[in-house]
């Protein structure tokens, strides 16, 4: 009943028409605009335009309510409106926008919210100029029933008649109903501009105060999506100088939850405040304190929402499978055919996939209104990079309408930049001994934008491990995406005990070193290609029944395929020219008669299978092309015809 009185006196009353079309237009884009996903600061703006302008605040109120029920159907509508406006001809104008101080927090870079904001206003102009047309004949109708109807007089002079108008629209107006009839009223509440100066000033204020809490909130829902599953933060501390300080993260290992993959107690950085206003966060050095790995939780974690929407990564590569990573062919024979511990490995890789897939879509596909850089990306992953249709489509099924962002139009920086995080002496829970030295370079929400690629540095603090990636297709310079891993005095037990048969390994005693440079593809799914070149020093070497201790014997692996599933086989006529070299020409003959054993059984099955004979000298010319996998020759379980 309340709300009815209010709505009539609009109508009927001292309300005027500019007033009501003012309100439907601002409650419509109130209504129509998302709070989150970037159009919180556009909403704030609005609502102090309200207040300023002479709007009647109850008829917008009323508005934006029912255009809100109404933004909830239309949000496919409005995010396709703003991917026209956003990514059509009028792309320059949004660019000027969303770099351009202050108005790069207005969210002018959200799809939903910049159709949202077109979709309220045609809405709004509509309901308005309906609303104060109607609300001018209503009193143009009353006035003249007022001017001309002696029955009309008399009945509105009655006391009965005028106790009902005041509970149904609060009263006859002073003067009658042809005072109001073309009511006229400044286009600026006075009084509203001083409440709006009063709580800009409050929120300033208060936002400052919370600008930790915020922070944090951000940093928990970005860490969260790219990790896979739950990460928590204590506090994060902001202060005028711009120094920040973060502690207690934990961030939870998205395969096994009830464990934190990282652990640190305190992450200090100092933010340039001066580049606040354009809603850019650059920190050169991030440095964390007590970092620890492997650490049990208290409570589990959870999965993250992209995670519960991603299909997993068996779906995925049914689905497509990237082109040829590389030069290396991949080869035949995966980890479960040599390692007892394939699934954990597995696990890991996937984890890794993952992680990858999640910066590669940091980076959409280029638009037709995007100037290219002279450098342009190489061809493979200009062929496996989706379309800006095929982007949009997976981001909005990660992260819904709201949450999806036309990073393409920033300029020059992107939203958030951290030039280097370093975290030393990082060590598992369990053991205190082995400690990693970590550095992560030029992160960042828009890696497209930093001409340095992100990259990854993993240091063992005694110099014995070391591991190197670089994501260069994602930077403003493209780049092969590559990896590096170097490994010294590894024992060679530690390997052979993850070994599908370890009764009698085909190596034991003795130290391993390896170096792997290779290169990724970041497809869906991830590819990769790489050479393992390993050196197997003072280790006892088991072929076909014979053994040896060799002082130094290189073998040579091929790695390839998918990331989270790669094969692998070994170059066997190194192995046999390496054993040969090492003097041992007896393990070099049992290597070489097991090459030819598994090509004679590998033709003997191909033409049982075409039904057509291979004559003998092509045999003999395609021998030193085909060979086994690492189990065959060493007798450890390998793939068996």
């Amino acid at each position: 009943m309340l709300t009815l009185r209010k709505f009539l006196r609009t109508l009927i009353g001292t309300a005027s028409p500019v007033q009501i079309t003012l309100a439907c237009i601002l409650g419509s884009l109130l209504g129509f605009l998302p709070i989150t996903g970037g159009g919180w600061a556009a909403a704030l703006l609005l609502a102090v335009a309200l207040l300023v302008l002479n709007a009647n605040v109850f008829l917008a109120g009323v508005v934006a309510a029912g255009t809100k029920l109404v933004s909830i159907a239309t949000a496919p509508v409005a995010f396709g409106i703003g991917h026209l406006l956003i990514d059509g001809p009028l792309q320059p104008v949004f660019r000027l926008l969303v770099n351009g101080p202050v108005t790069a927090w207005l969210g002018f870079d959200s799809y939903l919210a910049v159709g949202g904001l077109a979709l309220g206003l045609g809405v709004g102009i509509a309901l308005g100029i309906s609303a104060a047309a109607v609300t001018r004949r209503v009193r143009r109708e009353l006035a003249g029933l007022e001017s001309s109807s002696e029955a009309f007089k008399a009945a509105i002079s009655r006391r009965s008649v005028r106790f009902i108008a005041w509970l149904m629209f609060g009263g006859i107006p002073a003067g009658g109903f042809a005072a109001n009839e073309e009511r006229s009223s400044s286009p600026v509440r006075v009084g509203g501009m001083i409440l709006a100066i009063l709580m800009i000033a409050s929120f300033g204020v208060t936002g400052w105060m919370l600008a930790g809490g915020l922070a944090r909130d951000v940093l928990i829902d970005r860490l969260t999506n790219v990790n896979g599953a739950t990460v928590e933060i204590g506090t994060v501390r902001i202060d005028l100088q711009g120094r920040v300080e973060v502690r207690d993260l934990a961030v939870c290992d998205s395969e096994r939850l009830d464990r934190n993959l990282i652990q640190a107690n305190r992450l200090v950085a100092d933010l340039d405040l001066s580049e606040i206003l354009s809603r850019r966060f650059s920190i050169d050095l991030v440095e964390a304190v007590e970092v620890y790995s492997d650490v049990p939780r208290e409570t589990p974690g959870r999965p993250s929402a992209s995670e519960r929407v991603a299909p997993p990564p068996a779906a995925a590569d049914q689905d497509s499978a990237p082109a040829d990573p590389g030069p290396i062919p991949a080869p035949a024979g995966n980890l479960g055919e040599y390692l007892k511990t394939a699934d954990g490995w597995r696990t890991r890789l996937e984890q890794f996939d993952r992680m990858l897939r999640v910066i590669r879509d940091l980076v959409p596909p280029t638009t037709p209104g995007q100037v290219e850089d002279d450098e342009t990306p190489p061809p493979d992953d200009r062929d496996l990079r989706d379309s800006m249709e095929d982007w949009l489509r997976r981001q909005i099924d990660l992260k819904g309408y709201a949450g999806v962002r036309a990073t393409h139009t920033l300029e020059d920086h992107p939203t958030i930049l951290i030039r280097s995080i370093v975290a030393g002496g990082v060590r598992r829970a369990d053991d205190a001994r082995r400690r990693f030295d970590v550095y992560l370079d030029n992160v960042s929400t828009a890696p497209e934008l930093v001409d340095s690629p992100p990259s990854l540095r993993i240091r063992e603090t005694d110099g014995d491990l070391s591991f190197v990636i670089e994501l260069g297709s994602v930077s403003r310079r493209r780049t092969d995406d590559r990896f590096e891993l170097s490994i010294r005095n590894l024992p060679t037990d530690d390997i052979s005990r993850q070994l599908v048969e370890d009764e009698r390994p085909p190596f034991s005693g003795g130290l391993i070193n390896a170096d792997m440079i290779g290169r990724i593809v970041l497809g869906s799914p991830v590819g990769i290609a790489a050479p393992i070149e390993v050196e197997l020093v003072d280790a006892t070497i088991r072929i076909g029944g014979e053994q040896a201790t060799i002082p130094r014997l290189p073998v040579r692996l091929d790695v390839g395929g998918l990331l989270s599933d790669p094969q692998v086989a070994i170059d066997e006529e190194r192995l046999a020219a390496g054993l040969r070299a090492a003097g041992h020409a007896v393990l070099a003959e049992k290597a070489n008669s097991e090459i030819q054993k598994q090509l004679d059984d590998g033709l003997q099955r191909l033409e049982e299978e075409v039904g057509i004979g291979i004559p003998k000298d092509l045999r003999d010319g395609i021998g030193d092309a085909l060979g086994g996998g690492l189990g065959d020759i060493f007798g450890a379980g390998g793939k068996k015809p």
